[in-house]
């Protein structure tokens, strides 16, 4: 039910008396039946003629009411900014937006503006990239803050990662509610995580936890795909290794690469031994890396595509000795 209350107000003319109010608050302690703003209340003169003259309330004050023990109950406070004027007339009080309102005495809570929420972008996020382990993402990561589905401007959100660094650490949101932050995994070949939040991280966290009001982001840093050491895993324009064959030295990584479009591919070593095999076929985004210890030639095959012996899909590797040293 709603709570009707009676208290003085002063204005900017004389004290105009008595006031009763009421607002959609509820007397059993539920707390305020309009939120999360109070959006109208009423008010009229004690005494005066006429129905009361309904107002908006912008906010309700926390302060809590009842005196406990029996004895007097606490007003609830009225607070009336600078703006504020009242008239007293024949069919009561009117009142200017801005008065401030407090709820019954089952409240301990006022109703405040909902919860800020982090998400990441609708669109263009920039989660689960593909990119160079050591290098930056080749897109932002975008997170959206928003309050009750709307986007909010000039939120300030942290951006942590455990794997590498974030460019920049903090970001403030802009008219569509919309952060964004540059990521540089570290170099490690594998899936990353980074994270956007409400609130500044402190201190270790387990890797993948997320903490209220954060949200994560992945991204897999894999070999360069121009570099020397580095083969390609094709099924664009034929099933095939490219280059079919590779030299290096003692001691150097190759390092096998589906990329986009890539599918249903493996190798497995011809002697079953080096260079380890990739596991079942699969395709993007997938990597390989072997570092060879021992000179010698090594080849190796798709299990679909090719076989043994340089059949059809199939590759090999060169290992050269060091030169000798002065």
């Amino acid at each position: 039910m709603p709570t009707s209350h009676v208290a003085r107000i002063g204005t900017a003319a004389p004290l105009l008396g008595a006031v009763a109010f009421s607002t959609g608050c509820n007397d059993d302690g539920g707390g305020p039946s309009l939120s999360p703003l109070a959006k109208t209340a009423s008010a009229r003169l004690v005494g005066a003629e006429g129905p009361p003259v309904t107002f908006s309330a912008l906010a309700v004050d926390p302060a809590p009411v009842g005196g406990g023990g029996g004895g007097p109950q606490q007003l609830p406070r009225l607070h009336i900014d600078s703006t504020m004027h009242a008239v007293a007339g024949r069919h009561g009080l009117l009142l200017a937006v801005g008065l401030l309102v407090a709820c019954g005495a089952g409240e301990r809570q006022a109703p405040g503006t909902a919860d800020l929420v982090i998400d990441k972008a609708p669109t263009n996020s920039g989660n689960r990239q593909v990119g160079v382990a050591g290098e930056p993402l080749e897109q932002d990561f975008r997170a959206r803050v928003t309050r009750d589905g709307e986007p909010v401007e000039g939120v300030t959100v942290y951006w942590t990662t455990m794997q590498g660094s974030m460019n920049p650490v903090t970001d403030v949101t802009d008219a569509d509610g919309t952060s964004a932050s540059r990521w540089t995994p570290k170099y490690f070949y594998g899936e990353q995580e980074a994270f956007a939040s409400l609130e500044p991280v402190t201190g270790p966290r387990v890797p993948g936890s997320v903490l209220p009001g954060m949200i994560m982001f992945t991204a897999i840093g894999g070999p360069d795909p121009d570099a020397a050491n580095t083969v390609h895993v094709l099924t664009d324009g034929g099933n095939r290794f490219q280059p079919a064959s590779i030299t290096v030295m003692v001691g150097d990584t190759v390092n096998w690469l589906w990329p986009v479009a890539s599918a249903g591919h493996n190798i497995v070593p011809d002697d079953g031994n080096l260079p380890a095999t990739s596991g079942a076929p699969t395709g993007y985004p997938k990597f390989l890396s072997f570092r060879f210890m021992t000179p010698g030639v090594y080849h190796y095959h798709c299990a679909v595509h090719g076989g043994p012996g340089g059949v059809g899909m199939s590759g090999a590797v060169t290992v050269a000795s060091l030169p000798p040293t002065d």
